[in-house]
């Protein structure tokens, strides 16, 4: 006779071997199912690392080019992270840069490219910008502008509440304030080799300058004239420090074309700059990082500013800047704003040379 208590231990322990493979089966299929999602998150994490190292790795490139405009750089390579970025250069154009950046972790690799386009004066100078981080307070400056201009009030700040204007500007339409957060654009000093060094010799108390110059100091002082004579061509005058000073004679740039002042320590002007045909657009001021340059003067300077890496001064009430400026602090030489006027002229036209060539860039990113 059949003992069906042993029948029904034996169909037990049928269904309990059953359920364990059943259950080791799903087990290994959670198993691997989590091991799959770690890789591809471990993977979807890589992917990130290689895209910031790419995109790093573009902008490395870029500040190189920009700090070395006449090095013909065609591929840039480096460790960065827990990575490497590759950068390669093309010149489509005589006035566009292409740079492919590939950012690699481990397997992953991901690309972006950047653009650097030659920038015009007139894309730069389009008012009056801080590229600091600091707080950009014009309540004691009056601004001004051309009929007909709309005047950009930049900084890089966080919000528009720290562009600080008086109550005439802030509610003046023509007068726009924006964030710019960019970095600031380089700019090169020309190669001074045969540039003469001495300055002229006053006549009747006129120091005539023509040709380039390469300075340890240029000076105005009182009762004297300096005249830039840029009948020959665009003037490009270097000078370790600027000093104007004194309250009579003036500066006058004649000649039809561009003089361009580079201040490679410092500058301090306490008198006017006056230039005959009234123009701001035949003078170009340019300040070396971590410089300054002083205005104190009673009187009217006419003149492009450029010193994105540098203090500009603006100390006195009765002073008027007429032209741009663009610097990276811009204050009364203390933790007040600005002092005086800025009388915003849109710049007629481009420096006829290629000595100077200003960058921004454009990040597209390749699918």
């Amino acid at each position: 006779m059949v003992n069906p208590i042993k029948n029904n231990k034996g169909a037990a322990i049928a269904v309990v071997v059953i359920a364990m493979a059943v259950l080791m089966i799903l087990g290994t299929s959670v198993l691997n199912l989590g091991l799959s999602e770690t890789k591809m998150s471990l993977l979807n994490e890589k992917d990130i690392q290689a895209e910031y190292i790419a995109k790093a790795g573009a902008d490395i490139a870029a500040k190189y080019i920009a700090d070395n405009p006449e090095t013909n750089v065609t591929n840039l390579s480096d460790s960065l992270g827990k990575g490497n970025f590759d950068a390669v250069v093309t010149r489509p154009d005589s006035s566009t840069i292409k740079i492919v950046s590939t950012g690699t972790v481990d397997t992953s690799s991901k690309s972006v490219s950047l653009i650097l386009k030659a920038m015009t004066y007139k894309d730069l100078f389009t008012g009056l910008r801080q590229t600091g981080v600091d707080a950009l307070d014009l309540t004691a400056m009056n601004v001004e502008y051309m009929p007909g201009s709309v005047v950009n009030i930049e900084a890089n700040v966080a919000s528009l509440d720290q562009i600080q204007l008086s109550l005439a500007d802030a509610s003046d339409p023509n007068i726009v304030k924006s964030l710019n957060n960019n970095v600031p654009e380089s700019f090169a000093i020309p190669d001074s080799a045969g540039y003469i060094t001495e300055l002229p010799i006053a006549v009747s108390g006129i120091k005539t300058f023509t040709g380039n110059y390469s300075l340890t100091t240029l000076t105005k002082v009182n009762g004297e004239t300096l005249v830039f004579d840029t009948q020959g061509g665009n003037q490009y005058i270097i000078a370790n420090t600027l000093s104007f000073t004194g309250t009579q004679g003036s500066v006058i740039i004649q000649g039809g074309g561009f003089v361009h002042l580079y201040i490679i320590d410092s500058g301090d002007i306490q008198n006017p700059i006056s230039l005959n045909t009234d123009n701001p657009g035949t003078l170009f001021i340019y300040v070396s990082q971590g410089k300054s340059l002083t205005i104190a003067a009673n009187g009217v300077i006419n003149a492009y500013i450029y010193a994105p890496e540098a203090t500009v001064e603006i100390q006195s009430a009765l002073t008027t800047v007429k032209g741009a400026l663009i610097g990276q602090i811009i204050n009364r030489g203390n933790v007040n704003g600005a002092k005086g006027t800025f009388y915003y002229i849109p710049l007629p036209n481009n420096p006829s040379d290629n000595t100077i060539q200003f960058l921004y860039k454009k990040i597209m990113y390749l699918k």
